[in-house]
Parts: C-alpha cells; sequence; structure tokens
C-alpha cells in the first residue's frame, strides 16, 4: 500500500502475472484517489466478479474512469445496471459529456426506453439532479435517447417513455419537448415501424399508442 500510485498499479500486475489479484485488490484499486491506479485496475478487472465495484465505480461520475466502468458493463442485462447508468446521468455532470452519453447508449440498446423514462420520473421529484442543471445537455440527452427509443420501434417501450413524457407533472419546457419530439422524429426513420416519421405517427398511430401520441 505504497503512497505513490506508480508503486501501487505495479504492485496491482505484479499480482496480475503471479495470478495472486483478488477481488478484493481489484476492488480497493477501482476505488482509488489516483485515475492512473483505477484505469489499470480497470485493465485488468472482470465484468463478472468485480461488477460491485464497476458499478460503484460507473455511478460515481469519475469522468474517464466512470466512462471505462460503464462501457465494461454494457453487456450486463441487470437490472442494478440499469439503474446505475440511470443514477450517472441524473446525479452527476457526467451527463454533459457526449461520449458518456454515448457509452451508455451502446450498451443499453434494450434499455434506452427503461433509462428515459426513468429520468423523465426523476425530473418530477422534488430536487433536480446535478445532471439536470444544465439545460443543454439535458436537451441532448432527451434527443438522443427518445432516437434510441423510436429506432428500435418497440410500441410498448415507446407507450412507457410517452406515458412518463406526457405525465401532468412532467414541467418540460418548449425546448425540452422539441428536442424529444426531435429525438422520436429521427428514430422513426430508422425504424421497423411502418410509420416513418412523427406526423405519420400521431395521424396513424399503432393502437397501443392512440392514447399517448396526442398528449
Amino acid at each position: 500500500h505504497s503512497k505513490l500510485p506508480q508503486a501501487r498499479v505495479h504492485a496491482l500486475w505484479t499480482l496480475h502475472g503471479l495470478g495472486a489479484l483478488s477481488e478484493e485488490r481489484i476492488a480497493e484499486a477501482l476505488a482509488d484517489k489516483d485515475a492512473r491506479v483505477v484505469e489499470n485496475a480497470l485493465a485488468l478487472a472482470d465484468p463478472k466478479r468485480d461488477r460491485a465495484a464497476l458499478l460503484a465505480l460507473a455511478q460515481a461520475g469519475r469522468e474517464r474512469a466512470s466512462f471505462l466502468a460503464v462501457l465494461a458493463l454494457g453487456d450486463d442485462a441487470g437490472d442494478d445496471v440499469t439503474e446505475a447508468f440511470a443514477t450517472l446521468l441524473y446525479n452527476t455532470p457526467a451527463r454533459m459529456d457526449p461520449w458518456m452519453r454515448k457509452a451508455v447508449l451502446s450498451g443499453s440498446k434494450e434499455r434506452a426506453g427503461i433509462i428515459l423514462g426513468e429520468l423523465l420520473k426523476r425530473r418530477r421529484g422534488p430536487q433536480v439532479g446535478t445532471g439536470f442543471q444544465n439545460q443543454a445537455s439535458y436537451e441532448d440527452c432527451l434527443r438522443e435517447f427518445s432516437a434510441a427509443v423510436a429506432a428500435r420501434g418497440d410500441v410498448a417501450e415507446l407507450a412507457a417513455v410517452l406515458d412518463q413524457a406526457n405525465h401532468p407533472e412532467a414541467g418540460h419546457g418548449d425546448r425540452a419537448r422539441f428536442a424529444f419530439a426531435v429525438g422520436l422524429a429521427n428514430g422513426l426513420k430508422r425504424s421497423k415501424l411502418k410509420q416513418k416519421s412523427l406526423a405519420a405517427l400521431i395521424a396513424s398511430p399503432p393502437e397501443e399508442l392512440k392514447d399517448k401520441v396526442a398528449g
């Protein structure tokens, strides 16, 4: 447990080479205050064995380190990973980083709607999360995630997201609503639905969306 980050990194790789790098030692390194130690620990971490430590790091909002943790967890479909990604975007400034949003989306194609719905739900809460205090990045997030949801063309997923967006207490401003609509329009162009535009979706929605698109 040297005070020198270089020595702690050297110890990690030495233990790895000897096959003696334990889960506890990796968890300790992933929580290290020095980014160089954390990034080397990430290179040695196993997404299954070390998922608890990776989850904690993903939610920590530690820029590059959290970015790498998100990428490592991308194939994990667990509900706690989905929750961690939503927390990262809502409670930290990470949402203002377009690459962080892309990292979350790259591993969340099948849960983009759940994450977006959770962000919209939390937005109605009594306190606005740190990640939501920048209006421009909030709009970017809405646009990117709504596009991903629309592109999947899953009607049930779209219905769930629209329920959150149309909630009476949603409190979206005009710019946020516009960003959400632009994202839907962009995603519909790539979806499997026959409605390839927002106008077409409103004019002739699937049965499950008839009471949603007018909201």
